[in-house]
């Protein structure tokens, strides 16, 4: 769901509100990138839905964003800010910067990368700026902890390829954050979507690379495991929509709330969803059902994805890399939901019956 917001009346309300949902709500939520369009004049501001959910700004907040953004900024980068948007006035097309922000509802610091360029949205209403964000965090923490010894040449066949996957997902989310800018502002081609799917899946890979060979830290937090799986659920079937893929989610109790690292909890869902839905022969509905086993005096939450219609699979090819399963590209992401949960004690297994596949996920909750 887009999310709009601005001041004023007449014209502005009217002409520029219709010009901004026209021009974006059939674009800004189909793409991956978090987008912010500022109004220069009255304030206004558009967020998408991967924008709320990387800055925690939602449509009621959005009338003020302008002024609250700065004072979410840290105090030693607000100059970095304010430098980006006086090139973008003084006339430069696109214009990048770093800059740690504390996202609304957490005192956590995130990086967040912005590149932006101007927005024209009418000969009368002006213009405003067209803005991409990403959490860099990660690479931030990778390259502070490198030191001194970003003087010397890695050594190693790891620290070798660590540092390769580290500068080209660099330059491969810059890029595919342009495009993004791009598939705005100049309108979709073929030969745009075609550029943009290459990026999409090569940053994809890189990322997974780079987590196989530096994993993340654990990070228990408390959430609610139904909430989080409705997430994760709506935003997989947006993604895969066009083919007719749905889940249903069911649990026979209620279930309590948890301690777990429900980052990568997360993540490894939308990989396993992503996985269920690329075995499904023809549209249809996965069926996860959750539950709270408990094993040798130690409770585990559970997900059972059974697979209606499965592709010829078998468990032996789940952790192979680099393989294909109906056209979707598997890469290393079920090795890294393999991983991840064999590092909180827990597993994955995938089964057949008959027709169906059967797949199933466990891990301990704290």
């Amino acid at each position: 769901m887009m999310s709009t917001a601005h001041h004023g009346s007449g014209a502005w309300s009217e002409a520029v509100q219709r010009r901004w949902e026209s021009a974006l709500l059939s674009v800004f939520d189909a793409l991956p990138c978090a987008m912010i369009l500022w109004g220069e004049y009255p304030p206004a501001c558009v967020l998408n839905t991967a924008a709320q959910r990387l800055t925690g700004f939602s449509l009621h907040d959005a009338p003020y964003m302008p002024t609250v953004w700065m004072s979410r900024i840290h105090a030693r980068d607000q100059s970095v800010f304010a430098a980006a948007r006086e090139r973008l006035q003084a006339g430069e097309r696109y214009v990048q910067c770093d800059y740690r922000f504390s996202p609304k509802g957490t005192t956590q610091e995130i990086w967040l990368r912005e590149v932006s360029c101007p927005f024209l949205l009418g000969p009368e209403q002006g213009s405003g700026i067209l803005s991409a964000y990403i959490d860099i965090s990660d690479l931030k923490k990778k390259s502070r902890g490198k030191g001194q010894d970003a003087m010397l040449p890695a050594t190693g066949g790891r620290e070798l390829i660590e540092e390769f996957v580290h500068a080209a997902q660099n330059s491969l989310q810059t890029i595919s954050m342009g495009l993004d800018l791009l598939r705005v502002t100049y309108g979709d081609s073929a030969e745009s979507e075609t550029i943009f799917r290459g990026v999409e899946r090569s940053s994809r890979l890189l990322r997974e690379i780079r987590e196989y060979f530096s994993p993340p830290d654990l990070r228990l937090t408390t959430e609610d495991p139904a909430a989080v799986l409705a997430e994760v659920a709506e935003r997989t079937e947006e993604k895969w929509a066009h083919q007719g893929r749905q889940v249903q989610i069911r649990s026979d109790a209620p279930l309590p709330l948890l301690r777990l690292d429900w980052r990568q909890f997360r993540l490894t869902c939308e990989r396993v969803l992503d996985f269920a839905f690329a075995l499904l022969t023809e549209a249809g509905t996965v069926e996860v059902e959750v539950s709270l086993p408990e094993i040798g005096f130690q409770r585990y939450l559970q997900l059972q994805i059974v697979v209606p219609c499965a592709s010829a699979v078998e468990e032996s090819q789940l952790l192979r890399p680099f393989w294909r399963v109906n056209g979707y590209e598997v890469g290393l992401s079920l090795l890294l939901v393999s991983r991840m949960l064999q590092r909180n004690e827990g597993e994955m297994t995938f089964r057949r019956e008959g027709r169906r596949g059967v797949l199933l996920i466990r891990v301990k909750a704290h």
